[in-house]
């Protein structure tokens, strides 16, 4: 499987940073590297996202063609792309994020869906109203289903909630682990109508036989 034919590298390829860093929006002036820090960024906008991310290429069409991550990173370096939107309209909901992936010789691709606090909260809050530094309210992720190798396109779908009332905001993406390359198709976030019989908890599958 040839994805990479026609594209054109992303030019937010090549930072060169060991720390876990953020390619954010910063106004009408561009983009910046920031350090993780949970931001914000809206509906929008794919954040890029890594540790080592020299050693990644990115590549995000606009034109609905699959996202893509490659590269020769070691174990401990991972690249990413990933949402984080405010988490207002989804308390009190259950959450559902589904997509479809392909691998050429991945090492690891994971995917999640966390509802969290922010890692930085504002000044000037009421003392009895902050919550814990970057507590995570819901969600999980498929760190503990191996799936690396080579792979047509394959289901993923990530369920969780309610909501916790304290959330502030809704993240998830999907990151490449090591080397290797991931193409993502159709990543959609997406509020599950109530049935007769509520779910809670997460539901985590990768292929359709999970």
């Amino acid at each position: 499987m040839d994805l990479r034919s026609g594209y054109d590298t992303d030019p937010h390829s090549g930072l060169q940073v060991a720390k876990y860093m953020a390619i954010i929006p910063d106004g009408p002036s561009g983009y910046i590297a920031a350090p993780n820090a949970e931001q914000i960024t809206g509906p929008a906008f794919w954040q890029r996202i890594g540790v080592g991310m020299d050693q990644y290429v990115f590549r995000a069409p606009s034109n609905n063609r699959p996202m893509c991550v490659g590269g020769s990173g070691g174990i401990d370096r991972f690249a990413g792309f990933r949402r984080i939107v405010h988490a207002t309209p989804y308390r009190g909901h259950r959450l559902r994020f589904t997509a479809w992936v392909a691998t050429g010789g991945a090492q690891q691709v994971s995917f999640w869906l966390a509802a969290g606090t922010q890692w930085h909260q504002q000044r000037g809050q009421l003392k009895a109203r902050r919550t814990e530094t970057n507590r995570l309210l819901n969600g999980g992720n498929t760190n503990a289903v191996p799936f690396g190798g080579n792979h047509g396109w394959t289901p993923v779908l990530i369920e969780t909630g309610p909501i916790h009332k304290d959330a502030d905001h809704i993240s998830y993406g999907f990151d490449l682990q090591g080397s290797g390359d991931v193409w993502v198709y159709e990543p959609k976030l997406e509020i599950v109508a109530n049935g007769l019989d509520p779910r809670t908890g997460n539901i985590i599958m990768i292929g359709r036989n999970q």
